[in-house]
């Protein structure tokens, strides 16, 4: 049998299957269809970072690597979503995380740490630093615990000292001669 004989064949056998099931209609014919399952919501979500929360606090950003990393914006973004979610606590872990730590000498903190153990393992970026910041912000907004207060207030002033005197924008990082609109978007 030649090639085109071959797919002539499995042709014949797709379509048969094809009528066969149309001809015979759903497999719960007669019976009500199923309910769709509904499809998950924000608190698995919510469910699913509080299992990337390590032993110090900070979250694992990739679950699928072998790699313990966890970066300020990730950790940064839990936070925010911790907080819209109602569970201070889980917001609270996170932030202990950077308190632990503690800022960089000049106020920040890096963009990458060792979600097992705290280790720093990155460079000191405004855009971690700005959304590291609002997350702060947000939780004390809502919460009214100024315990992170001081922790914001170092990131601020590390955020200024990247702010260039000419035109106001805030370089990437410390000794950057570049600027980004998403940085400066994330300090306003």
């Amino acid at each position: 049998m030649g090639t085109a004989q071959k797919a002539a064949a499995i042709m014949i056998v797709i379509a048969s299957a094809w009528a066969s099931a149309i001809v015979a209609g759903p497999a719960w014919a007669g019976k009500p269809a199923p309910a769709p399952a509904p499809p998950p919501g924000p608190e698995a979500a919510l469910e699913f970072l509080r299992g990337q929360i390590g032993p110090v606090g900070f979250i694992d950003s990739y679950v699928e690597d072998k790699t313990d990393d966890s970066y300020t914006y990730d950790n940064a973004l839990a936070v925010a979503a911790f907080v819209v979610g109602k569970d201070l606590a889980s917001a609270a872990r996170i932030l202990d995380a950077f308190r632990l730590v503690g800022p960089e000498p000049g106020g920040g903190f890096v963009h990458r740490y060792h979600a097992s153990d705290g280790r720093p393992d990155g460079r000191l970026y405004a855009g971690a630093n700005a959304y590291l910041l609002h997350a702060i912000n947000l939780y004390f907004q809502v919460s009214g615990d100024p315990t992170y207060t001081h922790l914001a207030e170092g990131i601020a002033e590390f955020l200024l000292s990247l702010q260039d005197s000419g035109d106001g924008g805030i370089f990437g990082y410390p000794g950057a001669v570049w600027k980004s609109t998403e940085n400066n978007l994330g300090v306003v």
